[in-house]
Formats: structure tokens, sequence, C-alpha cells
């Protein structure tokens, strides 16, 4: 049982790593720095070939196209672990939300009830006033 709890702690460990560097890579190809050392790399990299410059990759640039290619399918799975990631935060701050909204509608009817009973005894109470000055008024019609 102790081994089973180790290895599923270090599996949480490296997937909050993972997460975290998911997250970081995502955010960081996002950036206009990003775009621009890479303008600056391809620059490079095909400038210094068709200038003749020492270089094991000359047109049409078959590693170029390899290494490009693995970035893109390691970019793309980056970009969508942190989106489901921040997608599933959004869902669960929803439902914290949905929860909360649930409590604050029940707080508001429970002291809708209220009110509708303080009413009912206002209204009671005038009425009874109303009883009492019409009693009145006709005592005092009666004397003159």
């Amino acid at each position: 049982m102790g081994l089973r709890r180790r290895i599923i702690g270090e599996l949480r460990l490296w997937s909050a790593v993972g997460h975290r560097a998911a997250d970081l890579i995502a955010a960081f190809a996002g950036t206009l720095t990003f775009v621009a050392l890479h303008a600056l790399f391809f620059t490079v990299w095909i400038g210094g070939s068709l200038l003749g410059l020492p270089n094991p990759d000359h047109y049409p640039f078959s590693f170029l196209t390899l290494v490009v290619s693995l970035e893109a399918i390691f970019l793309s799975a980056f970009i969508l672990i942190a989106q489901r990631r921040e997608s599933e935060a959004s869902s669960a701050r929803a439902e914290d939300e949905r929860i909360a909204t649930a409590d604050a509608l029940g707080a508001i009817l429970a002291i809708a009830r209220s009110l509708e009973t303080v009413i009912g005894a206002i209204k009671h109470q005038v009425e009874e006033q109303d009883e009492l000055v019409e009693e009145i008024h006709d005592a005092v019609l009666r004397d003159e």
C-alpha cells in the first residue's frame, strides 16, 4: 500500500510539473518575442544557406522542415494541455458561481417570505387602527 501511494504521489508531482511547464511554454509561444526569435532563426538558417555559408541543410531545407514540424507538434500539444487546464478551471469557477447564485437565491426567497410576514402583520395592525379610528369617529359624531 505504501509503494502504491508513493507512486501515485510521484505521478501527481510529475503531472503538476508537466502542467506548469505546458502553461509556461504555451504562454511564451503566444508572445511577440517567440515570433521574433523564430523569424530571426529562419532568416539566419535560410539566408545563411542561400548565401553559401556552411550549413548541412541546403535548399529545399528538409531538416528545417523536420524541425519546424516537430516543434509544431509539441507546441500544439502544450497549447492543448494549457487550454484544457484553463477550461477545467473555468468550469470549476462556473460551478462555484452557480452554487453561490443558488445560495443567494435561497437567501433572497427567505427574506421575501419574511417581508411577506412583516407586511401581513403591518397590514393587520393598520386595519385594526382603521377600525379604531372609525369607532372614535362614530363616537365623536354621536356625542355632538
